[in-house]
């Protein structure tokens, strides 16, 4: 068997069109078409295919096997592998961020529980998406017939970044101390496990050049009080994925627990906290712990670097190298980190924050 690593668009958990295993052919297939998911729901994850038979074909559910190819991939802090459902052709229409559009035909898997992904089998179809922010993508036609992709012409999409910004105060043993000054070793405050020694601090620059070609790059910034309480203290500049805590009796009743992770691109509905368009170089640092940790930044709590496969595809080879070190039960497959907190769907965050903007209620209760 062979195994590989792709990033790819994830459209969501829509509705399964291998209705009848019986059958050849997708019966629901047609039910997709005029189906939308818009940004931020679309994401750009990394996924590892298990080609079992070796032939750089998907092998799905309709190729009469008795095995299959399987897919692994992590969603929302949920590791899920499962074999293949569907192979398809689809016709799709996107619409950028500046309002402009573009529409082709490529190919999509989908899991049994309606994960679906875009593979982008056609180099010019990945150059039309490759950098470019998008707003939201169509299926304006869905073909019913199952095809054999190979997988080796299966092209990768750019992936985001999660860290903070250079000059993000953290609290420490020792009173706060801007992100880039922190070396491996220093005791660094933690939410649920108290004093924490910090294994590395991995830093990535990212260019004006960078951020124009690649919105996706382009920083939260989550403004002075905007958490409520009065935090964070002063503006915290975070990647669009990176994920900040919300404490509150809405996520006690929401989850059971009074606290939860959201991503910085999903508090961008409330007031005061919004996508940063004027800054023109970001320094992101990751910070990496033993385990996955909340501290604390200018005040308010969030979360430490986690090596998920999403982040890790977007670390520089020397940053992988060093936390493969750190970490070396990542090359493992099955190797999984568990989270800081809970991490909901994409959906239960909206529903979250909105509740929370509804309410007039503040996200952050208080420091460490």
């Amino acid at each position: 068997m062979a195994v590989t690593t792709h990033s790819m668009l994830y459209f969501g958990r829509l509705a399964v069109i291998d209705t009848d295993e019986s059958a050849v052919g997708y019966e629901g297939a047609f039910d997709l078409r005029g189906t939308t998911t818009q940004s931020p729901d679309l994401q750009v994850m990394v996924v590892t295919i298990d080609d079992i038979y070796s032939d750089d074909k998907i092998t799905a559910d309709d190729n009469a096997a008795s095995v299959r190819d399987e897919v692994s991939y992590d969603l929302d802090g949920t590791s899920y592998t499962s074999e293949v459902d569907a192979s398809f052709r689809v016709s799709l229409s996107v619409t950028f961020s500046d309002g402009s559009a573009v529409s082709f035909n490529d190919f999509a898997i989908q899991m049994p529980n309606g994960d679906t992904f875009l593979t982008l089998l056609y180099s010019d179809n990945a150059a039309l998406l490759d950098g470019k922010n998008i707003s939201e993508i169509t299926f304006t036609s869905v073909n019913r017939t199952e095809y054999a992709l190979n997988i080796s012409s299966f092209n990768d999409v750019n992936s985001s970044v999660v860290c903070f910004n250079q000059g993000s105060l953290i609290e420490t043993a020792e009173g706060p101390v801007r992100v880039e000054d922190l070396k491996p070793g220093v005791l660094v405050k933690t939410y649920k496990n108290g004093l924490q020694p910090l294994r590395a601090v991995l830093k990535r620059k990212i260019s004006q050049d960078e951020l124009q070609n690649n919105e996706k790059l382009r920083p939260v910034r989550i403004g002075e009080g905007s958490l409520g309480n009065e935090l964070p203290t002063q503006d915290l500049i975070v990647s669009r994925q990176h994920r900040m805590l919300v404490q509150s009796p809405i996520c006690k009743r929401m989850f059971g627990q009074v606290d939860a992770l959201v991503s910085g691109i999903r508090l961008t509905k409330l007031p005061g906290i919004d996508v940063d368009y004027k800054i023109d170089v970001v320094v992101y640092y990751h910070l990496v712990f033993d385990n996955h940790e909340i501290v604390t930044a200018n005040g308010a709590l969030s979360e430490s670097f986690y090596p998920g496969p999403m982040a890790l595809k977007a670390l520089a080879p020397e940053a992988y190298d060093e936390i493969v070190l750190i970490f070396p039960d990542l090359k493992n497959d099955k190797f999984a980190l568990k989270s800081g907190a809970l991490i909901p769907t994409h959906k239960q965050q909206a529903a979250l924050i909105s509740r929370h903007l509804k309410n007039k209620k503040a996200i952050q209760v208080g420091r460490i």
